[in-house]
């Protein structure tokens, strides 16, 4: 288990949406202060102890398998509050910040960069862009998309800088460890990428993701219908209305962190200062949206089938 807890990304990731998801694995005090057989940690395949989720305020590795609750009538599944085990202290990994911090990177960041801003008329002027193909002039990186490459490259510099610089800036304003800064404050981030990919999740269902299901059920199984066409497309205004999820996961990562500030020990004047500070990455990720939807308006979305320079400018 060791691989799986501290090194796998999946295994990682698992630990981060169990702290941010609204689902809680606990049991009843009650029944396990007179138990002698312990039953949920002996029919645990992951050889957990869920009998000490509450106390520990974690479910660590739990996958929600449910095999303790069927061995034991002790167990209780419930939902609560979105993030509430961010909301007091419990042990931690922490590869477990770094993995949100890469995901962060990979999912919201680079999708902004590349999928995003990819649609604007004025694409050939972003640095990840321009990086791209001046290498291209050297190098042959065949069917490799060079350009989400070097999106990914500058998303994943982006983020780092921006929430390392963030906290250590923070740390001195608070006069605090900078691990303990960094690694308190920085589960804060995970709604970014687990709320704010909602956006492009539903964006790409109606655009592609909803017809090539159906359409691919009816080409597996002969089925005698017409193959569909996408729900939507790119000229859709009322596909935008998922951006509310990056509203969503901007102001859950604010709350977070503000909640998880209080587990430090400073003094409220330095919080408040420090604040804006340890969020940097929190306001990038909502100032790049408002970005977006200037470019998009000022420039206009790029013509299909026209070269990546072309202006297209909205009336």
């Amino acid at each position: 288990m060791s691989y799986c807890k501290s090194i796998c990304p999946i295994g990682v990731l698992t630990r981060a949406f169990s702290k941010v998801g609204f689902t809680w694995l606990g049991s009843y005090k009650s029944a396990c202060n007179e138990c002698k057989t312990f039953d949920c940690a002996t029919a645990c395949s992951y050889n957990l102890k869920p009998f000490t989720f509450d106390k520990k305020n974690s479910m660590e590795d739990c996958t929600l398998c449910m095999d303790c609750s069927s061995a034991c009538e002790a167990i209780s599944f419930k939902v609560k509050k979105p993030s509430m085990s961010l909301f007091g202290k419990f042990k931690y990994l922490k590869s477990e910040v770094w993995i949100i911090l890469l995901i962060t990177a990979a999912i919201s960041v680079t999708m902004g960069f590349h999928h995003a801003l990819g649609r604007s008329a004025i694409v050939e002027e972003f640095i990840w862009v321009r990086t791209a193909r001046y290498f291209e002039q050297f190098i042959n990186f065949g069917s490799l998309d060079t350009v989400g490459l070097f999106a990914f490259i500058y998303a994943i510099l982006t983020t780092l800088l921006l929430s390392m610089g963030g906290m250590f800036l923070a740390s001195k304003i608070m006069k605090l460890q900078y691990k303990e800064v960094f690694y308190t404050l920085g589960f804060a981030f995970a709604p970014l990428f687990i709320i704010g990919g909602l956006s492009h999740l539903w964006e790409f269902f109606f655009y592609s993701t909803a017809s090539n299901i159906t359409n691919a059920f009816i080409q597996g199984f002969y089925l005698p219908f017409d193959y569909i066409k996408p729900l939507a497309t790119r000229q859709d205004t009322w596909v935008y209305i998922f951006e509310i999820f990056t509203y969503l996961a901007a102001i859950w990562a604010f709350v977070i962190i503000i909640v998880r500030m209080k587990l430090l020990k400073s003094t409220p004047l330095r919080k408040i200062i420090a604040f804006p500070m340890a969020s940097a990455l929190i306001v990038f990720y909502l100032g790049f949206n408002f970005y977006k939807i200037h470019i998009f308006k000022v420039y206009g979305m790029q013509e299909r089938g026209h070269n990546h320079s072309a202006m297209v400018k909205k009336g």
